[in-house]
């Protein structure tokens, strides 16, 4: 991790206020600080490469466990976010999307958008979210890739808008086999224990405390019960 022009200028500094006082050890993806690993007292805390192994190999391994076993909550706001609406919204997706759109409002796909010869240009997340209007979510970095192939390849006299919405949303992703548990004590027992969460379907649902967000179930740990928590950058830290 290069020091230099750091913290970046994509920062939350509340977020990074809060992690900080958790141990966290900052890296920095697609422009954004995102805490790498968590020093506990005792660590060794710090940016310490190694050929052997470095400082942070046992509290990483101990992050591992604490998800494998428990539940664990991880900061992936450095994903990309596209909005696209308008009247003509899945009639343009579909002809640069392979799969199928989500039919229903709340359902989710994995998708990949594709060239006219078959090469695979991106690979996406997309919910739906309201009747043509879809959620899309891509890789680090990816968001101006992404919006310039749909842009230069949508009808010009089409009624469709797009969107990046990646500064303005953050993502909290809840892994672990304690995730339900852990959604209903933020949001309600009836969201999550109660409830039917089929594969990528997303709803939006208001906390406890009255904050707004997206919750998707998908998952990169293998994990039935994980999610994705969706929410506006300014109310991340709270």
């Amino acid at each position: 991790e290069r020091p230099a022009g750091r913290p970046t200028n994509r920062a939350n500094p509340e977020m990074m206020t809060l992690l900080r006082e958790q141990g966290a050890e900052f890296g920095f993806r697609s422009g954004w600080e995102v805490p790498n690993w968590f020093a506990r007292p005792g660590d060794s805390a710090g940016y310490q490469p190694s050929f052997k192994r470095t400082n942070w190999f046992e509290p990483v391994g101990r992050e591992s466990e604490a998800v494998r076993d428990r539940v664990g909550v991880i900061d992936l706001s450095s994903f990309g976010v596209i909005l696209v609406k308008g009247k003509d919204a899945r009639t343009q997706l579909n002809r640069l999307f392979a799969n199928s759109l989500p039919q229903k409002i709340g359902e989710g796909r994995i998708a990949h958008m594709l060239t006219p010869s078959g090469k695979v240009m991106s690979e996406m997340t997309v919910a739906c979210t309201a009747d043509n209007e879809f959620f899309l979510v891509t890789g680090g970095a990816c968001d101006l890739h992404d919006i310039r192939w749909m842009e230069s390849n949508l009808d010009s006299s089409s009624d469709v808008l797009v969107e990046n919405l990646s500064d303005e949303w953050s993502c909290l992703g809840v892994a672990g086999p304690r995730s339900a548990q852990l959604l209903s004590s933020v949001f309600s027992e009836s969201d999550f224990l109660q409830r039917e969460w089929p594969l990528l379907s997303n709803n939006m649902l208001t906390s406890r405390s009255g904050i707004e967000a997206r919750v998707m179930r998908i998952s990169y740990t293998g994990g039935y019960t994980n999610r994705q928590k969706w929410l506006r950058r300014s109310r991340m830290a709270e």
